[in-house]
């Protein structure tokens, strides 16, 4: 359905055009884009009083690039430690963005982050994940290759490599040949 809509292909003109075939990357894509552009909720909430409209700028502030570097941050220190869940509590340390991580904790309380789902047990601190791993991954990834645009645009590319293909933070001294 989202592929068709997408590609604006009708059922009839669906079996003429299977050339037309989105990567796995930009299905995910589109795919978080939705999840996290809630256009409609906030159309409607504009429409309301004055609690609303915060609501409304706060899901404005979720499309944004601060939001996805945000995503992309905690994308990135997940895969890092090795674990699909993170605990809010954690992650201000990690987040230099503490407005954007304030509305997007916030938001993920009132239920209006599908993208992340609550895993937290009544004996521990508030934690969560993303729905789907592909989605952590594909973060994780945007985050990396950030990273490698620094590198290459300081002409610093060297450390990070290093940095990247060690295995252990012991061993940040391998040189790349």
């Amino acid at each position: 359905h989202v592929l068709r809509k997408y590609t604006g292909i009708t059922d009839k003109e669906m079996g003429k055009r299977t050339e037309e075939v989105l990567k796995l990357t930009d299905v995910y894509q589109r795919a978080l884009k939705l999840m996290v552009h809630q256009s409609d909720a906030a159309k409607f909430a504009l429409r309301d009083g004055r609690k609303d409209r915060e609501l409304a700028r706060k899901l404005e502030m979720l499309k944004s690039p601060r939001a996805r570097k945000l995503f992309q941050t905690i994308s990135w220190h997940c895969h890092g430690v090795k674990n699909r869940s993170f605990h809010w509590d954690d992650m201000p340390a990690i987040c230099g963005d503490a407005e954007m991580f304030s509305v997007m904790r916030e938001t993920f309380e009132q239920g209006r982050i599908p993208v992340f789902e609550d895993t937290s047990d009544s004996s521990s601190s508030k934690s969560a994940q993303f729905q789907h791993l592909s989605f952590q991954e594909l973060m994780a990834a945007e985050y990396a290759a950030a990273i490698v645009q620094h590198g290459y645009s300081t002409a610093n590319l060297q450390a990070y490599a290093n940095h990247f293909l060690s295995n252990s933070r012991d061993r940040k001294s391998t040189r790349l040949n």
